[in-house]
């Protein structure tokens, strides 16, 4: 599974999809820390390759070992456009962090915290 971190996080698609080809190979079960290859993506910052993983079927609501989603991470990274995207997807806009907090009440960003309203 380290592959695919690496891969992810490198932002190579080619390499991306040799791993997704392999047998076996799930896109949606945890790597390192019970994060998908999703989580990694979105903690790297890297837009494209969360385009691609989801297009290939990665699910934007599920939550790694810490319970955090994919939509919390970016809220966490400030990336509102990473944020937008998820949203367009289909991702749960009510969601919460891990204390139970709302997106919502997860940011001092103002332009994130309009996503949520």
């Amino acid at each position: 599974m380290a592959s695919i971190v690496r891969a992810v996080r490198s932002g190579d698609i080619k390499l991306i999809d040799a791993e997704l080809r392999k047998p076996g190979f799930c896109i949606n079960s945890p790597t390192t820390g019970g994060r998908t290859a999703l989580h990694h993506a979105i903690d790297a910052g890297k837009i494209e390759v969360c385009k691609h993983l989801i297009s290939r079927g990665a699910d934007p609501d599920l939550e790694d070992e810490g319970e955090c989603t994919p939509v919390y991470i970016a809220i966490l990274k400030e990336n509102k456009k990473m944020i937008e995207f998820l949203l367009e997807q289909g991702a749960n806009k009510k969601g919460k962090s891990p204390d139970g907090d709302k997106y919502i009440e997860c940011t001092e960003n103002e332009a994130i915290k309009e996503l949520f309203k």
